[in-house]
């Protein structure tokens, strides 16, 4: 590689990392105790909420604790792919539960990136694990979602397969 070629690298990767320092690694092997990759039938006490597209169940968890640390969250849902735990979504309500939940958030994977400074949504993640807390200023209904990469690429990988299947169909 030529000297100019690495100079350029070397400033696009500056680049990134400046922008989206979350882009090293964001590690947990969990989400509320139950593994990523866990099979939906090693649990006990779930309850199906819908199935939101083909393979894909969302759960919610008998007897969930609600509360985290100062604030009640509105819901906590369990999403499957193939039986499979792999995202989870906590909806809550409030500009102070954001504000709190994004220091939270920061105290455990790092400082964010934000990928349009006019918009309430910030990325922690790297690794396996995809982490994005948003906001919608409007309704001021929070989220905080986690994203298990292995398996929602796979997820994506085969609807991809799928969409290519079907496009003689159209």
């Amino acid at each position: 590689m030529g000297k100019e070629k690495r100079q350029r690298l070397f400033a696009f990767l500056t680049v990134v990392l400046l922008l989206f320092p979350t882009l090293l690694p964001a590690q947990t092997d969990n989400f509320r105790g139950i593994s990523w990759g866990e099979d939906l039938y090693n649990l006990r006490g779930m309850t199906l909420l819908s199935n939101t597209e083909p393979g894909v169940k969302a759960y919610t968890r008998d007897g969930e604790i609600k509360k985290i640390g100062e604030f009640e969250v509105k819901h906590i849902i369990y999403c499957f792919y193939k039986n499979k735990f792999y995202a989870s979504f906590i909806i809550f309500i409030g500009y102070p539960a954001f504000s709190y939940f994004k220091k939270s958030l920061e105290l455990k994977y790092g400082s964010p990136g934000q990928p349009n400074r006019y918009i309430e949504t910030y990325l922690f993640g790297g690794g396996n694990l995809l982490v994005m807390l948003s906001l919608n200023t409007i309704s001021i209904e929070g989220r905080i979602d986690y994203l298990y990469k292995p398996i929602s690429d796979k997820k994506d990988r085969d609807r991809t397969e799928s969409a290519v299947k079907a496009k003689d169909a159209l």
